[in-house]
């Protein structure tokens, strides 16, 4: 299936309640999402994004202090679907500090 037929399944699909949230974003936001949504099903290249560290089991006891900002897919995820982006430039920012914070 095309990328846009996929995304118009999300959007409609009526076991899709996952999606619901989406028709409330502004399109810019909806489009964000998609994106993020498609960077995410790329499992083998941004698995380490995916979820907060888990600074406990590593032992990464100085995390905190090198990561001001943790951010991560799941993060974004729920930020919109909580309805927390303003913008698609607030999403692309908490991209660009997932990719920063390595």
């Amino acid at each position: 299936a095309s990328t846009t037929a996929r995304h118009e399944d999300e959007s409609s699909d009526s076991g899709g309640e996952e999606f619901e949230f989406l028709e409330k974003l502004r399109p810019e936001l909806q489009h964000g999402f998609r994106i993020m949504k498609e960077l995410v099903a790329d499992n083998n290249t941004i698995w380490p994004f995916l979820k907060p560290v888990d600074v406990k089991e590593l032992g990464l006891v100085n995390y905190y202090a090198v990561v001001k900002r943790p951010m991560c897919f799941t993060q974004m995820e729920s930020k919109f679907k909580e309805d927390k982006y303003d913008s698609i430039t607030a999403f692309v920012a908490d991209v660009r500090l997932t990719l920063e914070n390595c």
